[in-house]
């Protein structure tokens, strides 16, 4: 996870499965790390990395463990 959020760069937050995982709530690390790198990210998927042009809310990311993360409701 963490090495997905670095080479996505500083503004990207951890999404979906992912975040579950970061949190604790999803058992297994998901096959495909998904994150929001917001309109301004220049990265594209790769394998492994679903990489979502969405925005993430400061008030719906949390860091865990030095990761931005998105909140699950």
């Amino acid at each position: 996870m963490r090495a997905a959020w670095l080479w996505a760069g500083p503004n990207a937050v951890l999404n979906g499965l992912a975040a579950g995982f970061w949190w604790g709530l999803v058992p297994r690390s998901p096959q495909v790390i998904t994150l929001a790198v917001g309109r301004q990210g220049r990265r594209h998927s790769q394998p492994g990395v679903a990489v979502v042009c969405g925005e993430i809310t400061a008030a719906d990311r949390v860091q865990i463990r030095g990761v931005p993360t998105a909140v699950w409701h």
